[in-house]
């Protein structure tokens, strides 16, 4: 048995957007918001993941995942493999536009509903320790939430590292199936939930028709080409710390005033350059939810020293 990897955007959508298996996306959300019994989700309905805006020439969006429940509230929820510049602002946008389109002409204000934003990210994108955080609009001082329409939850996955003999509450089940499906070839024993154990179900390759796994290649490798962008990245940081290196080596062997040192001073300066790129490499790559197999070949670093930085960062 293989799973497809459900970070995959096709994947995400055909395991969270299904009309026919809303019990899942239901499931998710009320234990990844911990709702309670005051205010759970018995049902949603599903929405055009298309944002059109209503005036001409401005942006339009698509997101993954777009409903509302029985009281009204509406919920995005997005997945996001890779890091963008501005995803703070993207992401207000996104729940701006949605709030916005709730009025039509004559509707009053009272009439608006909240808008709930969740995404589920790849990369570490928070200060917070915790894989999940939540967000309202408080007042500075007394933490007073007057503005309760907006609340954004973010889902690190790179921050989340329990094992399966470690997996309790439904909440870490969900994101354990989100980061570690693609690596799994049995359903684990302790996941006992029936909608997760659908999810598995869907993202189970050999139930995938060869258009879907012909769609779902499409979007790997539209998500490789971003990971080339990055790679390209790190190999103008690699040169720039050579360079460094060769600058500090020089000044190095200023100061011992000799050829023999400034030479020596050179080739240490590179040294010592080129080691501390490579791991500031390695940690950012760490923090993009890089796998470390995948760090260590792309900082050319070994297995070995990855592990370490993975585990300073740990204990920092």
């Amino acid at each position: 048995m293989h799973f497809l990897d459900p970070k995959n955007d096709y994947a995400f959508r055909k395991v969270f957007g299904d009309s026919k298996r809303k019990n899942i996306l239901i499931n998710f959300l009320n234990n990844i918001l911990h709702l309670t019994k005051n205010n759970i989700i018995t049902d949603i309905i599903l929405l055009d993941t298309r944002q059109v805006p209503r005036i001409k020439d401005t942006k339009e969006t698509v997101l993954d995942v777009k409903c509302y429940d029985q009281s009204g509230a509406e919920y995005i929820v997005e997945m996001q493999v890779l890091p963008q510049d501005h995803f703070d602002q993207r992401v207000l946008y996104y729940v701006s536009c949605a709030y916005s389109q709730q009025l039509v002409k004559g509707q009053v204000y009272g009439t608006l509903k909240p808008i709930i934003f969740i995404g589920v990210l790849n990369f570490k994108f928070t200060e917070d320790s915790h894989y999940i955080s939540d967000h309202l609009i408080c007042n500075v001082k007394t933490k007073e939430n007057i503005l309760k329409d907006f609340r954004f939850v973010f889902i690190e996955l790179p921050k989340f590292c329990k094992i399966e003999k470690e997996l309790e509450t439904t909440e870490e089940k969900w994101v354990y199936f989100l980061k570690h499906a693609y690596q799994l070839d049995v359903v684990p024993e302790v996941i006992r939930e029936r909608a997760i154990q659908e999810a598995f179900e869907i993202v189970n390759e050999s139930n995938w028709s060869k258009e879907e796994l012909m769609i779902y290649t499409e979007y790997d490798i539209y998500k490789q080409g971003k990971i080339y962008e990055v790679t390209y990245q790190i190999k103008q940081d690699m040169e720039k710390s050579r360079e460094e290196g060769k600058k500090e080596g020089r000044e190095e062997g200023k100061k011992e005033g000799k050829k023999e040192g400034k030479k020596e001073g050179i080739e240490e300066g590179m040294e010592k350059g080129m080691e501390k790129g490579k791991k500031e490499i390695a940690a950012n790559l760490l923090d993009e939810g890089f796998s470390v197999e995948k760090v260590a070949k792309l900082a050319e670093l070994s297995i070995e020293e990855v592990t370490a930085i993975v585990k300073g960062k740990a204990e920092q």
